[in-house]
Formats: C-alpha cells, sequence, structure tokens
C-alpha cells in the first residue's frame, strides 16, 4: 500500500539574512520505507544558491547547489527517509535557502522560493477483520454496517478481499457482546513483539442508536388530518419515527415514491434507512393516514434516538394529530 502526502510552503526573502523554513509531520503506521521529493523553485538573480534539507536536525545530502534557468531556480532533491524515521511517529524537516560563499547570507536578489515537499511511504499490508460469535464480519460502507463475510474459522482470503485497513468508529452489525478483532500484517514489527500492537475495542455508549416503543396508544376520535412532531436535536443528535395501529407492523411514508412501507423495527439498520424525521410528516395526506388507521384505532410511536457525541441534544418533546373535523365536547 502506497501513501503520498504533498506539501507545498512558500519563503519570502527580502533581506540579506538566509530564511529557512520548518514543518513538522505526523508518520503513518506500518511504514516499510519512505522517500521525499523536495521540488524548489525561485526568482533568484544568480547560479549561487544553495538547498539545505535537514530531518530531526541532520542534515541529508549536504549542500546542494542549484542550476539557473533564466534567473528562475530550480530543484528536484529525493531523499531515502527509511533508515532516518525508524521508531519514529514525528519527523521535523527543515529546509534553508542560502548563498554559496556564506551559509549565513541570503541569496543574492533573492524575493521568494517554493518548496513541495512530496512524501511517499509505503505502507506494510496490514488488514482487520472482525469475529462476532461465529460470524467474520467486515465494514460495508453502503449499508454503514459491519456485514458477515463468512464464518469461522479465518482464512487467508478473507483477509485478501474483505479486511479493512481502518476501523470505522461504529458498532452497527455487531450483535455479540464480546466480538473480537483479529490482524493480518507483514509488518516486522508487530511479528516480532504482537503484544505491543494488540487491538481493543472500546465501546462508546452514547453513539449507540436506541429504540423507544409506546406502551400505550392514543385512540383516534377521529381519522386524521395530520401528524405533527415536536422534537429538539443539535449536533449530531437524530430522531426518527415509524407509526402502527398494533404494534406487530410498523409504518414509514417513503416521500419518494408517495407511499407506506412496513419496517422492522428489530432490525437497526431497516429503521435507520426507512425511519421519518419529523419534517417527512409534512407530506403525508389524509388519505394517505386513511390507508391504515380509521377513527377508533390506536396509534403507536416508535422512536429511534441517536446520539454521536456527548454534549449533543436529542429530545422528543411530543406529538400532535389533527382530525379531519372537530370534535364535539358536551359542556
Amino acid at each position: 500500500m502506497t501513501m503520498i502526502i504533498n506539501d507545498v510552503v512558500e519563503m519570502r526573502n527580502f533581506t540579506s539574512e538566509a530564511i529557512t523554513v520548518t514543518e513538522s509531520y505526523t508518520l503513518p503506521g506500518g511504514v516499510k520505507s519512505a522517500i521525499v521529493e523536495i521540488w524548489a523553485a525561485g526568482d533568484f538573480s544568480s547560479s549561487t544558491e544553495y538547498i539545505i534539507s535537514k530531518v530531526d536536525g541532520i542534515q541529508i545530502g549536504g549542500q546542494l547547489r542549484t542550476g539557473y534557468d533564466d534567473s528562475v531556480m530550480r530543484a528536484v532533491i529525493t531523499y531515502d527517509l527509511t533508515s532516518l524515521i525508524e521508531g519514529k511517529q514525528i519527523i521535523e524537516l527543515s529546509i534553508t535557502t542560502t548563498s554559496a560563499m556564506n551559509p549565513n547570507v541570503g541569496v543574492s536578489g533573492g524575493t521568494s522560493c517554493w518548496v513541495d515537499w512530496r512524501f511517499t511511504f509505503e505502507l506494510y499490508t496490514t488488514k482487520i477483520l472482525i469475529e462476532d460469535g461465529t460470524e467474520v464480519k467486515s465494514w460495508n460502507a453502503v449499508s454503514k454496517s459491519y456485514e458477515k463475510i463468512g464464518n469461522m474459522p479465518l482464512t487467508e482470503e478473507m483477509f485478501s478481499s474483505f479486511g479493512m485497513y481502518e476501523i470505522p468508529k461504529s458498532l452497527e452489525g455487531i450483535i455479540n457482546d464480546t466480538p473480537k478483532l483479529h490482524l493480518y500484517t507483514e509488518d516486522v514489527n508487530v511479528i516480532n513483539s504482537p503484544t505491543l500492537y494488540s487491538l481493543k475495542l472500546e465501546e462508546k455508549k452514547l453513539a449507540l442508536p436506541r429504540i423507544v416503543l409506546e406502551n400505550t396508544g392514543r385512540i383516534l376520535e377521529q381519522n386524521i388530518s395530520s401528524i405533527v412532531i415536536d422534537d429538539i436535536l443539535s449536533g449530531t443528535g437524530d430522531l426518527q419515527y415509524v407509526i402502527s395501529k398494533d404494534k406487530i407492523i410498523w409504518y414509514a411514508f417513503d416521500k419518494t415514491n408517495m407511499l407506506w412501507q412496513v419496517v422492522d423495527i428489530t432490525y437497526d439498520v431497516n429503521f435507520r434507512e426507512k425511519g421519518m424525521r419529523k419534517e417527512d410528516f409534512v407530506v403525508v395526506t389524509e388519505s394517505h393516514y386513511g390507508e391504515i388507521f380509521q377513527a377508533g384505532d390506536d396509534l403507536y410511536l416508535a422512536v429511534r434516538f441517536l446520539k454521536g457525541e456527548e454534549l449533543d441534544i436529542c429530545k422528543f418533546k411530543g406529538v400532535r394529530i389533527n382530525y379531519t373535523a372537530p370534535l364535539e365536547v358536551n359542556c
């Protein structure tokens, strides 16, 4: 696996002093080899400029004299950083433009210089799968949940075809209370010291969805004209709703096709994909409600709560049912 990182910086030099720019970079994990290419260009007026590069204070390649063409300095410098970054998580790369005659003197006639650091990291192949009971699962980016790709025991083919490079911040689709992570890698550091690289799943309860069902329904005095939901959300908080007349079959309205669809509320993915939000109730008409409910029926509500962060607000306040005709009340 190859990872490329580009970073372009601009150095300006309006004085007689040499100028230096320093940047810090966080290295990806599992690096097999690393190359940095330094592309430099500037509008200098002589051929006496140098590019001096250092990694963590260590000068690499010595002083490199650049050529010039029509008063424009250009340089492409390539270094193998593999030995210099071994065992490190962060490296510091600095570059200086200076005079060939005196390292403390700026480039003659210089005004500005653009430098592009291009890192190419060759990473060890490392893939991850999850053991969920007797099933092996991998993340499906379309359904946004873990899905079964086979049964235990694990095989190399499973890792090759379905292994994940990263673990999503979700346990959607995981059933077992104690799922296990399995790692397949070529990284010799992990192979030689596996306990230092052991993986652990930590569950953050507030990020998991919660489905709440009403125990007592509302008796419909008349046919339904409209339903208005009142809730409060902030941040990544989300509320979805489905309705039922018997707590057995649950319905959500499909705005695209303008019809009701059945929702399996025991399957969270189905609730998430089909569930209504409060604004969806606006498009449901009296005739649509009449396809399910009649006067005298019960109406039950099921709500799916989801809080992504601790400070998010996810609050259901209530529901108002408007009838097709006003109720007559004897005083």
